[in-house]
């Protein structure tokens, strides 16, 4: 009868499979008791310290004075126009909380499907190799059964001494218990990547929930927003002409200010060449658009993860994950430096100096430059490790 030993090249082949395989996996869970994300910063401009309030004044500041610029216009007008000015601005706030929401779903709806689709291959990589590394064992382990001990016998015939029969029986010991391992580190890793898959389809499917309803909200806010577009319409002509001017009148105070900016012409704001503010500054009049991440339209988040990728940094499309990354600000604020707004955070700006920063602020609005009024509105600030 032949006898049937485990070879060389068997091992060999087993063990660099393993080790590719292995190779290919990355970490499945972060390690117990890992450090949560840093919590955005409440850093300081001059000698005031940055709250956490989210009363809205800039935007009343900016409504008061487009209105103070209007001849002839009554109390009861100017009281009306404020009113209105609050309305729209409540209604903005809540649309960019809804946007921001569903830009954080939608990150981390992407994330979630290149992970699953990366352990999906990490997977069917395993199974395959388990596969084959079990039935070569199982052979060998029915070939032993049936030639029971012969094998260990043959070997001792065959030896030229007992020293080198005891080798060739640790040899084949060393052999059978790589098997083993080999067996059982593919099962574990199998079993473990199953878990990790399952996971990862329960997380997207939760996320896909999350996107369902952050759509429902938005489509609601906008109908919201068309309903008190309808609602100016209808209100008398006299004050719908007022808010068309003072309208007209913000506009273009925004694009004065941007361009005496630009040119240098604000003493206490010099902008650094060839960095983010330059570029943030570049898209002054670029319209607002819902997820927008290009110069076709920018929401507030979109318009940062634009300008400072062409810097060397990766931002998510999200200002409350913006708002984890880079250094917090604990001292006075820099230019370059990304400031936001809200609780939860909603709004996100690029900072220029002297209270001045670029932000795409709301739907119906272009980017623009304002001016901080309030600084209890800022709730953080981070600074990136930005490249030129």
């Amino acid at each position: 009868m032949q006898r049937r030993l485990p070879t060389i090249a068997f091992v060999n082949a087993a063990m660099l499979l393993l080790s590719l395989v292995l190779a290919t996996i990355p970490a499945l869970v972060a390690p117990a008791g890992a450090a949560p994300a840093p919590a955005p910063s409440a850093p300081a401009i001059g000698t005031e310290v940055i709250g956490q309030s989210d009363s809205g004044t800039t935007a009343q500041a900016r409504a008061q004075a487009a209105i103070d610029t209007v001849q002839g216009i009554t109390a009861a007008q100017r009281s009306a126009l404020l009113k209105l000015y609050q309305k729209l601005d409540s209604i903005n706030q809540e649309t960019e909380i809804a946007t921001e929401q569903y830009n954080a779903a939608s990150s981390e709806l992407d994330t979630l499907n290149t992970d699953i689709e990366t352990q999906q291959n990490n997977y069917d990589l395993l199974a395959k190799a388990y596969d084959i590394a079990a039935h070569d064992f199982g052979q060998r382990a029915a070939s032993t059964y049936r030639d029971g001990g012969y094998s260990t016998f043959q070997l001792l015939f065959d030896s030229s001494s007992f020293s080198d029969f005891y080798s060739r029986l640790e040899y084949l010991k060393s052999v059978n218990d790589m098997d083993t391992r080999l067996i059982s580190t593919l099962h574990d890793k199998k079993t473990a990547i199953a878990g990790t898959l399952t996971k990862l389809k329960s997380d997207r499917a939760a996320a896909r929930s999350l996107e369902f309803e952050l759509k429902a909200r938005k489509i609601e806010i906008e109908a919201r927003n068309s309903q008190l577009q309808e609602n100016l319409k209808s209100q008398d002509p006299t004050l719908r002409a007022l808010y068309e001017r003072t309208t007209q009148v913000s506009n273009e105070q925004d694009r004065q200010l941007a361009l005496a900016i630009t040119l240098g012409k604000l003493a206490d704001v010099k902008i650094e060449p060839n960095s983010p503010a330059s570029m943030a500054l570049s898209f002054v009049g670029t319209p607002y658009v819902w997820g927008g991440a290009s110069p076709a339209g920018f929401d507030c988040s979109g318009l940062m993860m634009y300008v400072f990728a062409h810097y060397g940094v990766a931002l998510p499309h999200s200002s409350a994950a913006q708002a984890l990354m880079g250094s917090p600000v604990t001292g006075p604020l820099q230019q370059n430096d990304v400031i936001f707004f809200g609780s939860p955070i909603h709004h996100v700006a690029l900072y220029l100096g002297a209270g001045y920063y670029v932000e795409a602020p709301y739907t119906g609005a272009n980017v623009r430059v304002s001016k901080i009024t309030d600084p209890s509105e800022i709730v953080a600030a981070r600074r990136y490790d930005w490249k030129q």
